[in-house]
């Protein structure tokens, strides 16, 4: 379960197998939020939408160790901590 508040992720670092992930997101935050995986350019390589506080949702990827950051791409959130790292064993 990954938790979306005002203004964290929490885990902020997530250990993953490449491949098909499912990810579980719940936003406890008071404003909107998104769960967005990027790659080490910054390119979104796959995200939930926005979705408002005590709603969830679930987002599918096939991973590969290109995968390097997740973050909320709402206006502002990453630069005020919403951001973790995906790492891969």
């Amino acid at each position: 379960m990954v938790t979306l508040e005002d203004y964290d992720i929490m885990p902020a670092a997530l250990s993953v197998k490449p491949g098909h992930v499912v990810f579980y997101v719940r936003n406890a935050g008071k404003t909107p939020h998104n769960f967005t995986i990027i790659d080490a350019s910054g390119k979104a390589l796959f995200n939930t939408p926005n979705f408002n506080q005590g709603e969830a949702r679930v987002l599918e990827a096939d991973l590969t160790p290109a995968a390097s950051k997740f973050i909320c791409t709402q206006p502002g959130h990453r630069s005020l901590g919403m951001e973790g790292t995906l790492t891969f064993g």
